[in-house]
């Protein structure tokens, strides 16, 4: 009858199903939405998604969202992780499922910099343990352009317990 949701609470973090029967394993109206179908103009609702995570950091910062929801695909490029927003790879290309093992999401980091040395970085980043949180990736880290240079695929200096990377 339409009604096939059962409604759990207003908090819908990812992991816990639709507990706000909104269609998404999240919040629809507290977050994010990038997919390789998305353009990085977008605003990055469920409707209109942008194509970079780091565009979607941006956002997200700019705007005081709480998640970022990523849809399944390979994402080239390098990000820096925000305190208070969670980014959260492992949905389907519509957003409705959110199983990582299943909808592979993968961040191939780019070339490092002095900025990005890692795909993934943190670099100072305060606020309360976990607040700054990447959960359901692939990580690679870009290959050292020279003999002997490092490669990082997770790159976290000097933030504490702030910084949370999990499945």
């Amino acid at each position: 009858d339409g009604c096939e949701c059962e409604w759990l609470s207003d908090t819908d973090e990812p992991y816990g199903g639709d507990a706000d029967c909104d269609g998404v394993d999240g919040e629809i109206g507290n977050g994010i939405f990038v997919s390789k179908a998305g353009n990085d103009t977008a605003p990055g609702t469920y409707q209109a998604p942008v194509f970079s995570i780091g565009k979607g950091l941006e956002l997200a910062k700019k705007s005081g969202t709480r998640d970022i929801y990523v849809a399944t695909g390979v994402y080239v490029e390098s990000i820096s992780l925000v305190a208070g927003v969670a980014v959260y790879g492992g949905y389907s290309a519509d957003f409705v499922s959110h199983e990582p093992d299943i909808y592979e999401t993968a961040i191939m980091g780019a070339s490092p910099t002095t900025a990005l040395p890692g795909a993934i970085n943190a670099i100072n980043v305060t606020g309360n343990k976990g607040s700054a949180r990447v959960d359901g990736f692939t990580i690679f880290g870009a290959d050292g352009e020279a003999w002997g240079e490092s490669s990082y695929a997770v790159y976290i200096r000097d933030s504490g317990n702030a910084v949370e990377v999990s499945n």
